[in-house]
């Protein structure tokens, strides 16, 4: 039967083929024609005119709904040089491939468009993705297809897919995709078939002819937490024992077979209708204590995860965190919330998929879901007014960020930069402060300015006796606080005198990076901290760039800030120095990416957000999505 529909598909179209084999379920996935892993032929190479120009920013817009209107405007510019590539690939298969600055973004069979690897590190999330081993990247590179023993099971589970559906995979820690396929069967498919069998059919990847014909970029470092799925660390090790040992190689050709034993004994025991008993603590919220004994381990895991829910909605989740993909909700917030020493599983809930579970928050009135398309999910609003909401008391153990987060002068945390406003000694202000120990030039935080003057007040014995409130003005201290057009002032009270002992000295700031002490006089700045300034701008050829400035007063290397910009978002950036001595330098990164520039200053850098200005433009973005 396979030599007969071989020699009858040989004929065919790509696409049609792909359609049979969706309707009949006849021909296995791996009897297609592969794509790009040879060299292929280029019939003709002319400019895009204006009008296919907008027919295939129609076209975009209505196959992947995720991207806006200026992101597929980003994709297709008006000023940039856009080419379109008729070829035939070595099975015959002739289709259009889309060209920016000669870089390929897009390929067109028939009516279907597929992103090329170089618009899905731009847009890594327009795709349902699967994530498999760094390992295995040689083999879908050297023309494999990816099976279901290397994709890894994430905490949230597999992406929904059906069958045929376009998706992506990526590796694990890296969210930047490194090929695109169709999926051999559906998501509930491959999890009734024990993760085992064809899990993509692969039509492009990264290090194939098609990545070739553009600026042959190599893969970016997109961050993304590392899933806890299971046999993850047991197989790690088992990797990181070959590579010490010498036996890199050897270890990923006999991939598969380490893949295939490992899951097959943690498989047996995957049993989605009981949870080991150990694995609760979510039943902290029992009225009585026999009652938690009496909890099954479904649903204490049930009360785990409904606990750590309603804290990252109640203490996580900002306005301008959204609109938010399901699946980064579940992983860098509710995981996030879990108390330590407790594991969150979604399987071993009774909802089994996340999904599910926020359709019932959704229909009890939490907060707001809304599918752009199938199978991508974005939760669009939080209801913190909700009755459940308000009541819920955020546990103290896993809210230690909210008893550190002081005023400026608090002292300094191990979570966070830490801003302290400092005094420096004046030549009027020296005659006080010398006594203490201060020379011109020191630099004194607000309370030991206070204690400094208290103690030449105290030991010149100037404390008012038939007054407390008062003290009296010997000849320093009216010399260093009295102007002269005052004439002569006897006496001032304690709070007008420490207001102007502060207006005598040269105002000042230290910034303490996360992790770090007060340095001391040394890493003490004169003048008021300013904000880091994020905004867009518009250069020649109607281009948008994101430009940031002012990243030195907090200790950022603006060298190593425009690296991770770079890797992060996949799109070139430059640093330019300001012009004027002292004034620092700009990192400037192509296209709108104030929203990834947000999350690396507040997650990566620790810098709090009222010391980021332009930050609202990254939540009018949200708006728009």
């Amino acid at each position: 039967m396979q030599i007969f529909v071989a020699s009858t598909f040989r004929n065919l179209s790509y696409s049609c083929i792909v359609r049979i084999c969706l309707e009949t379920q006849v021909c296995p996935f791996f009897e297609l024609p592969v794509m790009f892993r040879k060299a292929f032929h280029t019939k003709s190479n002319i400019a895009i005119r204006g009008s296919d120009r907008r027919k295939l920013r129609s076209t975009i817009s209505e196959q992947f709904p995720v991207l806006d209107s200026d992101e597929v405007a980003e994709l297709t510019p008006n000023k940039d040089d856009m080419t379109v590539m008729k070829i035939t690939t070595h099975s015959d298969c002739i289709m259009h491939v889309y060209c920016l600055t000669g870089t390929p973004i897009f390929f067109q069979i028939e009516k279907q468009l597929y992103p090329t690897v170089y618009t899905l590190w731009k847009h890594p999330n327009l795709l349902p993705c699967l994530t498999t081993w760094p390992q295995v990247l040689d083999k879908i590179s050297g023309g494999a297809d990816l099976m279901l023993p290397g994709v890894i099971l994430q905490q949230s589970g597999l992406p929904r897919l059906s069958k045929g559906q376009l998706c992506a995979v990526c590796l694990l820690g890296n969210q930047a995709p490194i090929a695109i396929g169709h999926a051999a069967m559906s998501s509930d498919g491959m999890t009734a078939n024990g993760m085992k069998g064809r899990g993509v059919q692969i039509i492009h990847c990264y290090k194939d002819m098609l990545w070739a014909q553009g600026n042959k970029t190599s893969l970016p470092d997109i961050p993304l937490p590392p899933p806890s799925g299971i046999f993850s660390e047991d197989f790690t090790e088992d990797v990181a024992s070959a590579e010490q040992n010498g036996t890199a190689t050897e270890a990923s050709n006999s991939l598969p077979a380490m893949l295939q034993d490992e899951m097959e004994p943690q498989l047996s025991e995957l049993n989605l209708e009981d949870g080991p008993a150990d694995a609760a603590g979510g039943g902290e919220g029992a009225e009585e204590g026999d009652e938690e004994d009496a909890l099954s381990p479904t649903e204490k895991m049930d009360a785990l995860l409904y606990q750590c829910t309603l804290h990252s909605l109640k203490s996580k989740i900002k306005p301008s965190d959204l609109p938010l993909l399901t699946s980064n909700f579940f992983r860098s917030y509710v995981v996030a919330c879990c108390p330590e020493g407790q594991t969150l599983d979604m399987k071993k809930t009774s909802y089994k998929k996340l999904s599910k579970f926020l359709q019932k928050l959704h229909s009890e009135g939490l907060l707001e879901v809304k599918e752009e398309k199938k199978g991508v999910d974005f939760i669009t609003a939080v209801h913190k007014d909700h009755p459940e909401l308000r009541s819920f008391v955020v546990p103290a153990s896993n809210d230690g960020s909210s008893a550190s987060s002081g005023s400026i002068g608090a002292s300094a945390t191990q979570s966070q930069l830490e801003v302290r406003l400092m005094n420096g000694v004046s030549a009027d202000m020296l005659p006080i402060l010398k006594l203490s120990g201060y020379g011109k030039g020191d630099w004194l935080t607000h309370e030991a300015l206070r204690e400094a003057v208290t103690n030449y007040i105290k030991h010149h014995d100037l404390a008012d006796k038939e007054n407390p409130r008062m003290v009296n003005l010997d000849g320093p201290l009216h010399d260093a606080l009295i102007n002269r057009s005052e004439g002569y002032v006897e006496k001032l009270r304690w709070d007008q005198l420490f207001s102007r002992c502060n207006g005598k000295m040269t105002s000042g700031h230290e910034v303490i990076l996360p992790g770090q002490r007060s340095s001391g006089q040394g890493n003490t700045r004169k003048g008021k901290l300013q904000p880091i300034q994020i905004k867009i701008e518009r250069k020649s050829g109607n281009k948008n760039v994101t430009v940031i400035h002012n990243l030195e007063p907090y200790g950022i290397e603006p060298k190593d800030f425009a690296h991770r910009l770079q890797v992060g978002v996949a799109a070139s950036s430059t640093i330019h120095q300001m012009p004027g001595q002292g004034s620092g330098s700009q990192v400037i990164i192509q296209g709108k990416q104030v929203r990834f520039v947000e999350t690396l200053l507040t997650d990566h850098y620790q810098i709090p957000r009222r010391y980021i200005q332009g930050l609202e433009l990254a939540a009018k973005s949200g708006k728009k999505r």
